[in-house]
């Protein structure tokens, strides 16, 4: 048998937590299970009191899940790069654009880098 304790203290209001758990060896899932535990908790100072809590464990049993993930549909890799380009092109037109002096900008109507009119 294996037993842990846990102490949780709270000076500052005068608290303190104390968890005992034994844990016994389960054949049928071959694993440590908790058996029991056995909980102490105590208030000192005005309001001192103490509670004390006992708890027992049985019929440990196994579930199992499954799942899958279905990935969301990707378009090709060609129409991923030519939307990349495409934006890219469209970002670098708009900023070499934005730097031209105005006497140098293109007059409306004329074809840009992709074929449409600016």
């Amino acid at each position: 048998m294996v037993r842990t304790r846990l102490d949780v203290r709270d000076p500052s209001h005068g608290l303190l937590a104390i968890i005992f758990v034994n844990y016994r060896s389960d054949q049928k899932l071959d694993l440590l299970v908790p058996g029991a535990m056995h909980e102490i908790y105590l208030a000192s100072g005005s309001n001192a009191e103490r509670v004390e809590c006992n708890a027992t464990y049985s019929d440990f049993r196994q579930f199992e899940t499954a799942a899958r993930v279905i990935p969301e549909p990707r378009i090709s890799c060609l129409s991923q790069a030519v939307s990349r380009l495409v934006y890219f092109a469209v970002a670098a037109d708009y900023h070499a654009d934005r730097r031209r002096p105005a006497y140098e900008k293109r007059p409306a109507g004329m074809l840009n880098s992709l074929g449409s009119t600016s």
